[in-house]
Formats: structure tokens, sequence, C-alpha cells
């Protein structure tokens, strides 16, 4: 069968028809699902679709179905193939389905119960039966029912839990807690407040912009990243928590050694530079090395006598040494402040998550650069830089606490999906509409955007991995690299038809088959049931140039760089290295002033109802005043993230006050000694020139003297009697005429001529 046959078959394939309607059991789902609850719907993120080597799994309703993707290639089309799982006990609407580590464990979540299902081997197909056993769980029932319980925000395995049993489950009102499938899945084996509590009673109106929506782990090497935990928050909102380690963890042994000598060589620098007196840094760093100490103890003896070999993990547990509890850290700064879309009014967080970008794995020892990508339901995407991580901190006594600034995040630039314009036109569709993001394995860089629009592929390839090259080369390379980086990449892999009128669709969930034996595809999976594949290979050779370069594609993205003029299709100059020093935190472009907090409210002139001495209950009454709330939301919800960006910006000028202070005292410090200490050495200096120069103006007149008196033209008394001797001897000598018989020279020429003769 051709490559793209299987495909065909498997979009007519029945295992994502709708399944018979059970009034029972689907109707009191439904009916608790929308009971009354103390919190606002939850926003978890709806992921129906998974794939297991091998095998496809989709959650339809309340059930579990399951079919091997290879057996659809040689299939009959007349007698497709697919099994239900038994589960009797689930009765709610699944919205989310996350594989474990191992893939022998299937999380289950809806919008307020978790369970956990153990999936069959590969010879379930050849069961007799049509819906084959499996063993399946309740998790933190106590916890997580429908009615009074908080709606889930995300679920999650940990990456290093034993056997992959870790599951984590994060609810909306920023409670994590921690089950251990294998021990016992009702009481949960740790639990943690990932958002600041609030201080006193709540008074006035809450906007919900302090819930949770999403957790992601952080990545690195001899470093806390892996054992970071971040934590997004509805009104946009990022904290983290570090240290977090699963109550049963099975963690690589080298790591742990990197992380003990991580910890040693950061306390070395600061003994070197201890002032007397116990501090809060110090403090918070004895902390962290009792920790690291702690786990390098645990690791030895389970280790025993021979060394573990590279790679290798080893089980422990968080130390229980540790009284205090684990700080919240946060809300991050964003600097500089990302930029609105222009043709959207703002919009709740949906989604987070990190990527390490470099070669090897996650846990590989070369340089990695860490990207954390921040989605909103408006379609924005902000992309930042991980630059300055955050580290290991605990809640200390008040007279301990270290008034720390808040954790800093670059902010590289923000991606555009240009689904505002649809969103503003479908008022009525807020289903789905939050935007989800999945790394895509294959290729490092790229993240798949899924919302109620469709799907997009972002690519930061382009400018990714020169940067990380550039973080080994120094400060000046960063800096170029960052200036004259590329844009990320925005492309529209799939869109859906308009929603917001009656049997619309939308995307629900995305996967990607990565296996031998079959072609590589992309699967969308719709809310009516509708699946759409696309064959795909998406490789470093075969993705788009637009995809690698970083250029601009159909979908242009929204630039945060101080130098939007750059044009960042050619390839400048890069500075010269003479240029000045310091460089300024504030951007050049100047500071734009948020306008809705000095705008007036101008929505009690559209609600008459409010000006009569009697305002009745009646339906257009409360619609005035339910559009008055909502107003007013909108209003506060502005005001509160300008104020939230004005924070920052008097934090970021104060910072630079600090630096351009100290700058000046060292310019002074400087001025002063050029003009003190250095007065009388140049003093004394000039003197000594003069006395030099004056000696040296005597000795050339002397010698001027002597070489005038020796080419003088007059001889003396002596030098004319020499001359005259020497005139005398040459007349004797050679004669007084030419044929002179007396001089000596004839003479001797006579003499020889008689001599010879005889």
């Amino acid at each position: 069968m051709a490559s793209s046959s299987w495909l065909l078959s498997l979009e007519s394939h029945p295992i994502f028809s709708d399944p018979p309607r059970d009034t029972g059991s689907n109707t009191q789902a439904s009916t608790s699902e929308n009971g009354a609850s103390k919190f606002p719907s939850s926003a978890l993120a709806q992921r129906r679709l998974c794939i297991r080597d091998k095998d496809l799994i989709v959650a339809v309703g309340s059930e579990i179905r399951m079919t091997p993707i290879n057996l659809i290639k040689g299939l009959v089309p007349s007698r497709p193939i697919y099994k239900c799982l038994e589960t009797p006990n689930l009765t709610f609407p699944i919205v989310q389905t996350v594989l474990s580590p191992n893939e022998k464990l299937l999380a289950i979540s809806g919008t307020h119960c978790v369970s956990v299902a153990v999936l069959p081997r590969d010879n379930y197909i050849k069961s007799i039966k049509e819906r084959p056993p499996c063993r399946y769980v309740s998790v933190g029932q106590f916890y997580h029912h429908e009615g009074t319980s908080a709606p889930v925000a995300q679920i999650g395995w940990h990456p290093w839990g034993v056997s992959g049993s870790t599951l984590l489950v994060l609810t909306v009102d920023g409670v994590l807690r921690e089950y251990d499938i294998s021990v016992n899945p009702e009481v949960p084996t740790q639990t943690f407040h990932l958002l600041p509590r609030p201080r006193g009673p709540r008074r006035g109106l809450s906007l919900n912009n302090d819930l949770a929506v999403s957790f992601a782990f952080g990545k690195g090497y001899g470093d806390w990243g892996p054992l970071t935990l971040y934590t997004l928050s509805r009104g946009g909102d990022l904290y983290a928590m570090c240290p977090y380690l699963p109550q049963n963890a099975s963690v690589p042994f080298d790591y742990i050694k990197a992380l003990d000598k991580f910890v040693s060589e950061k306390q070395a620098r600061m003994e070197a530079g201890y002032t007397a007196g116990p501090s809060p840094v110090s403090l918070i760093s004895d902390q962290q090395r009792k920790y690291s100490k702690a786990l390098l103890r645990q690791a030895l003896n389970e280790e025993g006598a021979t060394a573990k070999l590279a790679k290798q993990n080893v089980e422990i547990h968080p130390p229980k040494s540790f009284d205090a509890e684990v700080s919240c850290q946060g809300p991050f700064l964003l600097q500089p402040s990302p930029h609105e879309l222009p043709d959207s009014d703002g919009g709740d967080a949906t989604d987070i998550v990190y990527m390490a970008v470099g070669d090897g794995d996650a846990n590989s020892e070369q340089e990695q650069l860490g990207i954390i990508l921040l989605a909103f339901e408006d379609g924005k995407i902000d992309v930042c830089l991980d630059v300055q991580k955050i580290e290991a901190k605990w809640d200390m006594h008040k007279q301990e606490v270290l008034a720390s600034e808040s954790p800093l995040l670059l902010v590289y630039e923000s991606l555009d999906l240009k689904i505002s314009e649809r969103i503003q036109k479908s008022p009525g569709s807020t289903e789905g509409t939050s935007v989800s993001l999945l790394v895509e394995p294959s290729l490092p860089g790229t993240v798949m955007a899924y919302h109620a629009f469709g799907v997009h592929c972002c690519a930061m390839s382009g400018w990714s991995s020169p940067l990380r090259s550039a973080i080994s080369k120094g400060s000046d390379a960063i800096r170029t690299a960052l200036e004259y980086g590329r844009k990320s990449s925005v492309s529209a892999v799939f869109t859906t038809p308009q929603i917001g009128i009656s049997g619309s669709e939308y995307v629900v969930s995305v996967a990607r088959t990565d296996e031998g034996s079959l072609p590589s595809a992309l699967l969308i999976l719709m809310s009516n049931g509708r699946l759409t594949t696309f064959e795909t290979s998406i490789t470093q050779d075969t993705l788009p140039t637009q995809l690698i370069s970083g250029l601009p594609a159909s979908s242009a993205t929204f630039s945060m760089k101080p130098h939007p003029e750059t044009d960042r299709k050619s390839t400048p100059t890069p500075k010269p290295n003479n240029a000045a020093s310091y460089i300024s935190l504030l951007a050049l472009e100047p500071f734009k002033w948020p306008t809705v907090v000095f705008k007036p409210i101008k929505v009690l002139a559209n609600t008459p109802e409010l000006g009569k001495a009697e305002f009745g209950a009646r339906p257009d009454g409360l619609r005035s005043f339910s559009q008055l709330t909502g107003q007013l939301r909108k209003h506060i919800r502005h005001i509160i993230e300008d104020t939230r960006v004005l924070r920052g910006r008097i934090a970021l000028q104060d910072s630079e006050r600090r630096r351009q202070n100290d700058l000046r005292i060292d310019l002074s410090t400087r001025l002063r000694r050029l003009t003190d200490a250095d007065e009388l050495n140049w003093t004394q200096t000039v003197e000594r020139i003069q006395t030099k120069q004056t000696s040296l103006v005597s000795r050339s007149e002397a010698l001027l003297q002597i070489f005038s008196a020796h080419m003088s033209p007059e001889l003396s008394l002596h030098e004319r009697q020499w001359f005259s001797e020497v005139q005398n001897s040459s007349a004797e000598v050679l004669g007084k005429a030419e044929w002179d018989d007396q001089a000596l020279v004839n003479r001797v020429s006579s003499v020889r001529y008689i001599y010879l003769s005889h």
C-alpha cells in the first residue's frame, strides 16, 4: 500500500467515531462536571491523542481506545480493528491523556478527576474480548472530585520518578500534589504551593489572575536547572520553585556529582570575598551546600563501595534534615517588557514549555541554551532566554530573610500566530481557544502550537544555535549574536474552518508518528472526532528554508529587539571592539507610558438602567450589569498589567541609577588620584626636564665652538714650515724641471742603465 493510502485509512478509521450514548453515566458525568464550584472553569489543555511506540491511543468521551498503527498499513478496509479498554469506573469525559516515561501507564484527567490506567501489552489486539480488561485506579479522590474541589490545571509525569510512576497534578489554586502510583495513588506523597499565598482575607473584585494554568520542568547540567519547577499563572506571571525532587526519585549519579561540584565552587568564591558577620546570602549558600552534600551522601550509600558507571541512576529521596519549606520565587521580571499585539486587547496565559537547545540530551555536559516559551490565548508567544538560572532557596526566619530582587528573564522576541482577528469574529466560541505548546523532539528549537483555529510550527533554530555557540566565546560574541540575531519563523501548518457557528470544529490534540516502519506523519484530531493527517519528514535537511534560516515565513513575527530598524536579512559588519564599554540597561527607544492607567472609565454612559430610581432584576438590566462587570474586569486587568509594567520599569531604572552612581564614584576616584597624587610627580618631572635641557644646551654650544675652530682657513707657523719642507723634498727627488740631471730619480735611472749594460 502506498504511503499516503495508510493515512487515508487512518482518517476513516472507526476508532475516532463517537461512542454509543449512555444516558446514565454520561449525563451524570456531564452534570457533575458542570456543577457549582467556587473556582472558575478550568483551562486544561485538551490532549486526547497519544502514540506509544507502534500503538495509537485515542480518548473518545470516557473511553480509551487503542490500535496498532503498523496494522493499518496492510489492513483490509472493510475490517478495521481497535480495542476499547475496560474501565468501568471511568465515567467522566476525558480531557487530557499523558503517557508515563516508560510508556506503561496512562494518566487520564477530566476537568476535576484524575485516574491512571495500566496499558496492556503488545498482544492485546489478539484478545478475543472486544473490551480487554485494564487495571485502573483513581488518583486522589479526596482532593480531585467534581463540585467543591479545584479544577485540574495540568497533569504530568516526572522524568526522574522511580519506575516512571511519579504523577504530578496541578490544580488552578496553585497546589501541586505528587502521587506515587506504585505506592499509594490516593494520598499525595508531597504537596507544594507554587503560587504566593494571599496575606489576609481577600476583599474586592478578583480577576483570577493568581490561578495556575501550567507548569514545566527546568533543564540543565551541573546546576539547579533539573530541580526547578516553573509555574505560569493566568495573569501571565511566572514563578519558580527550587529545589523540587520526587519523594522516590531515580537521579543520574553524574548529575549529583556535578551539582555538588557547582555548589562547592560557588561557596569557595563567596568565601574568597568573605566579610565579617553572617549574611543572608551566606546562609542560603550554606543551605545549598548541605542539600547537595545530603544528596551525594545518599547516592554514595546507594551506590556501594564501587563507583557507578556514567549516566547510571541512583534512587534517592529529598533530604529530611530541612525543616524550612522551599521558597516560591517570583514573579519573574521580563526585560525588555513584552509588547502587546497591535490588534489585540491582551489575553490570559495558557501554557509554558522549557526547551534546552544544544548537542545531546537535556542532561548533557555540554553548554546548552535554556528557552522558556509563554503562550497566551490571543496568539502571542513570548520567547524568553533563561540566562540567570534559578537556584535553591528556602523560607527562613524573619531575621534572616533576604530582600532579593525578582528573578530575571530576557525576552528575545514575541511571536504572533495571527489569530486575534478570528477570535474577535467568533465572540461566542471560547471553547478550545487556548494556545497549547508541544515541543518537537526530533528537531531542536522547534515547537508546535495548536489552538482552536489550527496548528502552527515555530522554528527557533536559526538564532538559538548561533547564540548557544556564542555563550562559550564571551560577552562580546553574545552581544553581537543578540543584536544581529535572526527572528524565529512561524508557519501555518493547518487552519480550521471559521468557528462560532453551529457544527463548528476545532483542534483538540496533535501527535506525530516517528516509527521506522511507517513514514513520519502529523496527526491532528478535531473536536468532532475527525482526523486530519499530513505526511511529513521534519529534519534539518528537509525542513523548508525559511524555517531553518529563521527568516520570516507566511506569518511574520513581532520583534522585541531594541533595534527594529536593522535589516536582519543581511549580514552586517559587527561593531569594532573600541566601542564604549558601558552599556545601559535601558533600551534605546523611549519608554512608553501605559495609557490605561490615566484613561477614565467610560462604561456608565451606556447603562441607562443604572440611572433609574428602581433597578429590577430584569433581563435587560442583568445584561447591562453583566456588560458593565465585564468592562470593569477588563479595565482592572489592564490596570494591573500596566502597574506591573511600571513596577518593572521603576526597578530597571533604579538598577540603572545604581550602576551609574557606582560608575560616577569610580570616575571621581580616578580623577582625584590624577589631580592629587600625580600632581607632585608631574611638577618634579617638569623641573628635571628643564635642568636636563639647560645642560644639553651648554654642551651643544661647546661642541659648536670646537667644530668652528677646526674648520678655520688660516694656517699656523708649524703648518707653513711643514709644507715648505715637503716642497724641498719633492724638488730633490723629482727635480726642479722635467729633465733635471740632479734629480734623485734621474740619477737612479742612470746608475741602473750603467749597471745593466755591463
